[in-house]
């Protein structure tokens, strides 16, 4: 996992974001899911994530300060 993240926020998560820049930033945010992306891939990080059941997809909640978030992964490459 040598490749930069890429990072797509939907439409909903971009205004709440803009609205609440002051309690989180979308640079946090960022970092907090790449620390979740180094997590599942076996690196000892400390973040409190947990998969969520019932979606066909994986995704994910993760506490930010005191704001929980949803991420889900997609990868356009196959990992080697």
């Amino acid at each position: 996992m040598n490749k930069p993240l890429e990072f797509r926020f939907v439409k909903s998560a971009e205004k709440f974001l803009a609205k609440n820049s002051a309690r989180l930033t979308k640079d946090e945010v960022k970092k907090l899911v790449k620390k979740a992306v180094r997590f599942l891939y076996g690196n000892q990080e400390n973040v409190d994530m947990k998969r969520l059941q019932g979606y066909s997809n994986e995704m994910y909640r993760i506490l930010a300060k005191v704001i929980y978030g949803l991420f889900s992964l997609s990868l356009k490459e196959k990992l080697s």
